[in-house]
């Protein structure tokens, strides 16, 4: 049931998607009780449905019920928790809560680093939105602080610009290697100056 919620996203069929997931999950939450596997993922895919219809408030909630199961069987570490703590982290940034969803993407980082490796595209998906969030937090301060245009003026505000050059930096390599990578293949002399740039290699 499940796959045919997915289906119904995928063609745009949101309120056929929502009903069976909501199906799916009646009939997961009855045969396996909260905890298992399919109806943490079903509880997900709700999230996400919710998310995308910008329902934000029902995806949170459907969001942290998912988390906190997943957590509870697999533990924090596991690649399927650490997706719905990026999921999560999205979600809070759409919200406007930028502190809840940096603490949320470092938490994904930091595991998708560990487990996966720092130039993995899950990495550095989180911490694009680690950066992202934090940027957003900074903003969100200096608007409230009166005194912020002083930060500014005494070359502190220099942070906003090393955040964005970072961004645009990991952005500009990250596409520039699988551009290269795609016309020129792995073995071209570029495609390795690149990888060993970014210490691939």
């Amino acid at each position: 049931m499940n796959n045919l919620g997915i289906i119904h996203r995928r063609q745009g069929a949101l309120e056929q998607a929502e009903a069976t997931y909501q199906q799916a999950l009646t009939a997961g939450l009855k045969a396996f009780g909260l905890d298992h596997m399919v109806v943490l993922d079903t509880l997900n895919n709700l999230g996400c449905l919710y998310d995308g219809m910008g329902q934000l408030i029902k995806a949170k909630h459907m969001y942290k019920r998912a988390m906190t199961g997943r957590e509870k069987t697999v533990g924090p570490e596991d690649i399927s928790s650490l997706d719905m703590a990026s999921n999560f982290g999205a979600l809070y940034q759409a919200l406007g809560k930028h502190r809840k969803a940096q603490n949320l993407y470092k938490r994904a980082f930091e595991g998708y680093e560990k487990l996966l490796g720092h130039h993995h595209s899950k990495a550095q998906q989180a911490e694009f939105g680690l950066i992202g969030s934090t940027y957003r937090s900074l903003s969100a301060q200096e608007s409230l602080d009166p005194k912020s245009h002083m930060w500014k003026e005494t070359g502190h505000g220099m942070v906003d610009t090393f955040f964005l050059s970072k961004l645009q930096s990991h952005l500009f390599v990250s596409h520039e290697l699988r551009l290269t990578k795609f016309f020129n293949g792995l073995r071209h002399l570029v495609t390795k100056l690149i990888q060993a740039a970014l210490g691939l290699i």
